[in-house]
Order: C-alpha cells, then sequence, then structure tokens
C-alpha cells in the first residue's frame, strides 16, 4: 500500500504538501511542517483517512455524515448555512485541521462576533449556533479518526449573554373578545379564530388541508407544518413527536371549517396567495398581515403565536388540567407547559392579573 508522496510548497516556503492517487484521483493536503506531512501519511498507512482543511472536512461532513443523522431538512439547511455563511469565510477554514486549537476557534469566534462596518455584526445567539456545529463536526472527525481530540469543547463564546427582552401580555377572555372584533371581516380571521380556538402553531394551522379536518366528530387532525427550507416554504413534520395529535374545536368553529372544506376540497385551506393552491401560505406573511390589525385594536404585543398563550390560559382558567393543556398544544415535554402557563392557573384575579412570557420559539 502506497502512502504517497510528501514535498514542500513552492508557491509557499514553509508548508508542505502530501500527495497520493486514489481510485484514480490526485488527493492533496497541505500541512505546516514537513513533520505534519509525513505524521499525515503515516496515518494513512495505519487506515487513518487522510485529513485536509477544515473547510474541506465541513464539506465532506455535510454531504456524507450529516445525511445520516435522523434531523429535520430544516436542521441539515441550518448546518448548512451556517457552515457556508460563517465557517468558510474564516481564514481556519484553509488551515489543515489537524493543527487547529482551541486558540485558533476562539480567535474566529470573536472574529464573528466582532465584525466591523460596514459588514454586518451577527448577534451572539448566531455565534453560539456556529460554535455548536463546529464542534458536531469535530465530534465527527474524532470518532473518523482524523483528529485525536475536539478543540471547540474547552472553547468560550464571546460577549455576555444577552437578558431575554421579557414582554407583558394580557391574557384574559376580554382580549380573545377584542381579537375576535379586530380581524372580523378580514382576510386573516378564519387563520386567527383556528389559532385562538385550538392552540395550534401558525405553522400547524397553515399546513391544514380538508383531509385533516372530520367535520363529523368535529377535530382537527394535526400531522404537519409549514417549515422555511432555505428561501422556500415547505411542509415537514411536526416540531415534536408529541405534536402529533387530534384536536376537538368548539361548536363556534364549526361553521367556518365546513366553509373552508367546502370552498378548498382538495388543496390546502390556507393556500400562497403567490404560487397558488398547490402551496401553502406561510407563517412569516401571515404575521405581517395581522400585525397592523392588532395594533389598530391596541394589540400592538401580539402576534399570532401568542393565540398559543392566550388558549392555554383559557383553558386552564376554565379549570383544564395542566396535562390536557399540554397535550392540545403538542408540547414535547409538560414541564414545558407547566412552566409557561401553571402560574396563570394559581391567579385569583385573573381578569385583571397581567402575566409576563418570554419572546422565545417553543
Amino acid at each position: 500500500m502506497s502512502g504517497g508522496t510528501v514535498y514542500p510548497r513552492k508557491d509557499r516556503p514553509g508548508l508542505w504538501y502530501w500527495e497520493l492517487r486514489k481510485d484514480g484521483k490526485r488527493l492533496r493536503r497541505s500541512y505546516p511542517s514537513k513533520e505534519a506531512a509525513d505524521a499525515a501519511k503515516a496515518a494513512y498507512l495505519r487506515g487513518v483517512q487522510p485529513a485536509g482543511s477544515l473547510g474541506d472536512w465541513l464539506t465532506e461532513w455535510l454531504d456524507q455524515y450529516v445525511p445520516h443523522r435522523q434531523l429535520a431538512p430544516k436542521t441539515r439547511d441550518t448546518y448548512a448555512s451556517i457552515v457556508r455563511n460563517q465557517w468558510m469565510p474564516q481564514p481556519i477554514a484553509r488551515r489543515p485541521i489537524g493543527t487547529i486549537t482551541s486558540d485558533d476557534v476562539e480567535a474566529a469566534l470573536w472574529d464573528m462576533w466582532d465584525w466591523k462596518p460596514p459588514a454586518r455584526r451577527i448577534n451572539r445567539t448566531t455565534v453560539e449556533h456556529a460554535r455548536a456545529v463546529l464542534s458536531g463536526a469535530m465530534t465527527a472527525a474524532v470518532k473518523a479518526g482524523i483528529i485525536g481530540a475536539n478543540p471547540v469543547r474547552t472553547t468560550k463564546l464571546p460577549g455576555s449573554r444577552v437578558t431575554p427582552r421579557v414582554r407583558t401580555l394580557r391574557l384574559t377572555e376580554q382580549v380573545a373578545h377584542r381579537i375576535t372584533d379586530a380581524v372580523h371581516g378580514t382576510p386573516v380571521a378564519a387563520q386567527v379564530m383556528i389559532l385562538l380556538h385550538t392552540g395550534m402553531r401558525p405553522a400547524e394551522c397553515l399546513a391544514l388541508k380538508a383531509e385533516d379536518v372530520d367535520l363529523d366528530r368535529r377535530a382537527i387532525h394535526v400531522h404537519k407544518a409549514v417549515q422555511a427550507l432555505g428561501p422556500t416554504w415547505v411542509i415537514g413534520g411536526p416540531k415534536t413527536p408529541l405534536s402529533v395529535r387530534t384536536i376537538l374545536y368548539a361548536p363556534e368553529l364549526h361553521p367556518l371549517l365546513v366553509e373552508l372544506c367546502e370552498a378548498r376540497p382538495h388543496g390546502y385551506l390556507f393556500p400562497s396567495a403567490r404560487k397558488g393552491a398547490a402551496y401553502p401560505d406561510n407563517p412569516v406573511r401571515l404575521a405581517h398581515q395581522v400585525r397592523p390589525i392588532f395594533d389598530a385594536a391596541g394589540l400592538e404585543d401580539y402576534s399570532p403565536r401568542d393565540l398559543r398563550s392566550l388558549h392555554a390560559s383559557l383553558l386552564l382558567a376554565g379549570g383544564a388540567t395542566i396535562e390536557e393543556v399540554s397535550a392540545r398544544l403538542g408540547h414535547g415535554q409538560i414541564t414545558t407547559t407547566y412552566t409557561r402557563y401553571i402560574g396563570i392557573e394559581r391567579e385569583e384575579d385573573r381578569e385583571g392579573q397581567r402575566f409576563s412570557i418570554w419572546r422565545s420559539k417553543e
């Protein structure tokens, strides 16, 4: 078995190539010293696959390793976007993967965080995601025998953690009536009423077809959701396994659902205004449509997603148990429901009490 050839790079003195032929193709990697190139050659002779630059490995990781993991298409797309936009522009991406240290990774993270104008500075959450993606790729490299240890594990994120902004929403029956009055006669009335009376996520609501609605049982079967995949919107699975559920709806919602199902017996109940009945509308467009309506009604801090909180609070105020509310909302863990909504159930002055919730994605 040939281990290839090690020779100095003529274009960049001080660097060395290790080159070999594999499956009829030339494989060439660059290293900072002859010793590093010889070590890579020796590792290859022991059966360890050759390691190139960090950028080479990230590309291989995305192509060969990520597809075998049980990830949602949106998650895989996010990984690819972070690699493309955050790591590939960094000089560290052109470094041999075996020479990268924790200090190198931290320096790259600080560079992302501290971009100067005219480049837009990215937020700390994006840097945190970039670190997590790189750590996953480096762990895969360790398992593949390409590097000995993951240098990302001992790194620290730049900057300081930002405390999330807290909004205060009034979650009462009076607010529900105000919302109902505000959207009456508007193009988004049906979407808002379904969200308000079922507690569905907007992405779940917009993925509904007539076949998902059992008019006889007065039930909605939730088993898919609209998801962003790059610049396009696609239909995917729900957020968690427990998000697949059947929601019994109130009699007040029945005439509306009958009308929707009769009007669109085959396509989506809420089709895309741009692409037609074969494609669903998306949550971002819905939020843009709803925002001015809520603002005009004095509900400036409400969004379509907040109707889940309002729905849950009304259920709890009406005597529903936290287990029943959790199942209806499709939360993956009952602790999520308990943390967000159990305080509402214990308030005596429900009509006047204001409840704070975090601005975050469930």
